[in-house]
């Protein structure tokens, strides 16, 4: 940073076009959906370890202390991967199958929404119009 305050640019590696990010407020932290993590002068931090190439959306569940990402994977559903926020480390993850097969196309639908909601929810928007309600365990 230089005397006015201006910081140098940062430059990621985005795996597609759509990069969008998000601040914690109690860490101080910027995350982008492709797993990188930054402090607020534009040092990178440990990211998150998501798959190459896949297209993920973010969800941060502060006080819970983990991150979720939803990535277009596989042609059978969308994978959500749950990570601790603090170490960047993965806990688990499940797949959210298509309800009907004949109805998507051959390509990987990808997410395009994904939101934390009550005690043990997540709901995943997808490029192909199908909204994934999921509730349990691997939320919480």
């Amino acid at each position: 940073m230089d005397g006015s305050g201006v910081l140098s640019p940062v430059v990621i590696n985005n795996r597609y076009s759509r990069l969008q990010i998000w601040y914690d407020r109690m860490a101080r932290l910027l995350y982008d959906d492709a797993g990188n993590v930054f402090d607020e002068n534009g040092a990178a931090k440990a990211g998150f370890t998501l798959p190459v190439g896949a297209q993920c959306f973010p969800a941060m569940d502060g006080a819970g202390g983990r991150m979720f990402f939803a990535c277009a994977e596989s042609p059978f559903g969308l994978t959500v991967r749950s990570f601790d926020l603090a170490s960047r480390q993965p806990l688990s993850r499940v797949l959210l199958e298509f309800a009907n097969t004949n109805f998507i196309q051959p390509q990987v639908a990808g997410p395009i929404r994904l939101v934390r909601f009550g005690a043990n929810g997540l709901a995943v928007a997808s490029s192909s119009n199908w909204i994934y309600l999921y509730r349990g365990d691997f939320v919480r």
